[in-house]
């Protein structure tokens, strides 16, 4: 089965989902340079939602920014929308299965915002693709999205500080280990004022992340563990640091005064008798010489 538009023909490899309000097809086009590409192909079926996404998808086709975004056309009533698919491993699949160094999940939080500002596309959209299932990962730490629709009926109200709450959300999940650990403080103050809807737009959000990141790796050496356990380990280490002089002198006078009283006390010499009854297999009889 194929979806044919004027300039191209989008061959269906699956159906995705089906829902009443938007249906979604994987696709696949065969350029005439025998190159083959694949694509989520987004079928918006309610008239109310139709009207408004053309409005706002028209304006992306001009949009030169947003690669992502292919085409979008209407057929019968419905709106479709076409995006490139990019596969690779999800951010949730690489975090739980790899055991990632803070210096490459420093880059993927890099590449991840680098995306989103290079794509220039619409909050609604940002806040679709943040989501750690649909941010895809490569093994060169290049950071694409999966497009979902999966909250259609509320992405037409989203703003700049939903995006940045989901936002923060995401970078919690990344540095969920130093944040845990207490680190180091300005993670947490990150998140806080991405929380609080502090930046103007994702451009200051990306420069905030550039010294974050800067100062992170400049640590990397001295970062330690801030929790109460670790306060509670170094502080003992600090006392046993101070008084170790004083134990090892105490030591020193112990074994000194226990050797000046074995001197001074040498034990009775034990003429006990000790009589052997058996060596080995050998039994000794009483009385033998």
């Amino acid at each position: 089965m194929t979806i044919q538009t004027l300039k191209h023909q989008y061959y269906i490899l699956q159906k995705v989902k089906d829902t009443p309000g938007i249906e979604q097809l994987l696709c696949r086009e065969e350029s005439g340079d025998g190159g083959k590409k694949r694509f989520d192909i987004f079928r918006i079926k309610q008239r109310e939602t139709v009207v408004k996404f053309a409005l706002i998808f028209t304006e992306q086709m001009s949009n030169a920014a947003f690669e992502d975004f292919f085409e979008c056309f209407s057929k019968d009533g419905n709106l479709y929308l076409v995006f490139l698919h990019r596969e690779a491993v999800s951010l949730s699949d690489k975090l739980s299965e790899e055991s990632c160094l803070l210096k490459e999940r420093l880059t993927v939080g890099r590449n991840l915002l680098e995306r989103i500002v290079l794509l220039n596309m619409p909050d609604m959209l940002v806040y679709d693709v943040l989501d750690s299932d649909r941010i895809q990962v490569t093994p060169a730490l290049d950071v694409f999205f999966l497009y979902s629709f999966q909250e259609i009926g509320i992405l037409e109200t989203i703003t700049i500080g939903d995006v940045c709450k989901r936002m923060a959300d995401t970078f919690a999940m990344l540095f969920e280990r130093e944040i845990s650990l207490e680190i180091d403080k300005e993670i947490p103050e990150f998140l806080e004022k991405l929380r609080a809807c502090a930046y103007a737009d994702y451009y200051e959000v990306y420069q905030v992340y550039l010294k974050l990141e800067e100062h992170l790796i400049q640590s990397g050496g001295t970062l330690k563990p801030n929790t109460f356990l670790f306060r509670l380990w170094e502080k003992v280490k600090w006392i046993f640091g101070k008084a170790r002089p004083v134990l090892m002198t105490l030591a020193v006078l112990i074994l000194a005064g226990w050797l000046i009283y074995s001197i001074m006390n040498p034990e009775a010499s034990n003429d006990e008798k000790y009589v052997f009854q058996r060596i080995g297999t050998l039994n000794i009889q009483e009385g033998e010489q």
